[in-house]
């Protein structure tokens, strides 16, 4: 883990391992519409054929079923979202811990707050920077973080999409209804299954072995569509750019997850409740079967971009003002919210001296840091 703003030590378990192993990145929007995709798949099947691929679906859907904590109160109530068949928003994580059976938590490098809207037939998919400088609601004491740093920190003694959700709930001021972690792995996995996936890359440039030039279109499988969404170095937008073709992977995997021949690969269902944990239960996603499916038609893509501010020998990434209340505003219209106010600058609400000592946002831009 970066160094802290203050004394406070972290939590061991975050502070061991990331002694000893980089951070990684990846995310996987998918997740969820893979989910969808199977269960209305599911319904061309028929007979003894339809209802082994019945049980294997819900055996992988419920494995991957993981619940908020007690005590952790949603924004709004979920169940009458759906019920109501109002849009809904899920915030989806990407790490990089290998099995969900592990110990470690591991950080979360890729973040996309995704909304569904039924009515206009839209899915917005908005990625944040995931150095974004924060205060962790309910951690204040350990200092300025970056945003990816949430998922490891407890909330109320219970670790830990509760910490992520609040976090990005009081950056944006927009109600985070569901969630879902990915693990990089299950990338992988899952785009093998459906057979690879079509995209045209945005740029030219050499990773991990793999060469792609720009305007081209390429078929990858899981292995080299991971590297063409892991490179970030050479991209001239930095970790930007890796977001843009990470949501270039997702979409184009949420395409390819119709194809009927997906849910007959021998391993299909295992890639999945092997590398997802999600809110969403069986029935929440039997519920967007129903009435959420044409969502996946549109699928817009954005982003929330900041500046580099070194502070303390880590390098942050601040968002104006402005930006912040666009991505809220962006947000709340695509979840048919009235308009608010974005949410706190650091996300915590409890000021402190760490927090008073960071110029405002203008100031750092000026500077020319």
């Amino acid at each position: 883990m970066e160094t802290q703003t203050n004394d406070k030590q972290i939590p061991s378990r975050t502070r061991n391992h990331n002694q000893n192993k980089p951070h990684s990145k990846k995310k996987k929007h998918t997740g969820l519409k893979v989910f969808i995709t199977i269960i209305v798949l599911l319904l061309l099947g028929g007979g003894v054929f339809a209802f082994n691929i019945y049980r294997n679906a819900r055996n992988a859907l419920d494995a991957t079923y993981n619940p908020l904590a007690k005590g952790f109160k949603p924004a709004r109530d979920v169940s009458d979202v759906l019920k109501q068949g109002r849009p809904f928003s899920i915030l989806l994580m990407g790490t990089d811990t290998g099995d969900f059976g592990r110990s470690y938590i591991g950080r979360t490098d890729s973040l996309i707050l995704a909304t569904v809207n039924p009515k206009d037939k839209t899915t917005t998919m908005m990625s944040l920077p995931r150095d974004w400088m924060i205060s962790i609601p309910g951690s204040e004491a350990y200092g300025l973080q970056k945003l990816n740093a949430a998922y490891e920190f407890p909330l109320n003694g219970k670790a830990h999409p509760e910490s992520a959700i609040s976090t990005v709930q009081s950056l944006l001021n927009v109600p985070i209804d569901f969630y879902a972690v990915v693990n990089m792995g299950g990338l992988i996995k899952t785009v093998d299954k459906v057979g690879g996936v079509d995209v045209v890359s945005p740029l030219s440039f050499n990773f991990a072995g793999y060469t792609f030039v720009k305007g081209e279109k390429y078929h990858l499988y899981g292995k080299k569509a991971l590297e063409f969404s892991r490179m970030r170095d050479e991209d001239p937008q930095g970790d930007y750019g890796r977001q843009l073709r990470q949501r270039l992977i997702l979409t184009a995997l949420l395409k390819k997850s119709d194809k009927v021949q997906s849910l007959f690969t021998p391993g299909f269902f295992d890639s999945i409740s092997s590398n997802i944990r999600t809110s969403l239960s069986f029935n929440d996603i039997m519920t967007l079967v129903a009435n959420y499916r044409a969502a996946k038609d549109d699928i817009k893509s954005t982003n929330v971009q900041g500046i580099q501010y070194l502070y303390r020998g880590q390098s942050f990434q601040v968002v104006s003002p402005s930006a912040q209340q666009n991505a809220t505003d962006l947000l709340r219209k695509s979840l048919n919210l009235s308009p608010a106010d974005t949410g706190n600058r650091f996300a915590s609400s409890t000021p402190g001296q760490v927090i008073n000592r960071i110029p405002s946002y203008s100031q750092i831009a000026n500077s020319g840091q």
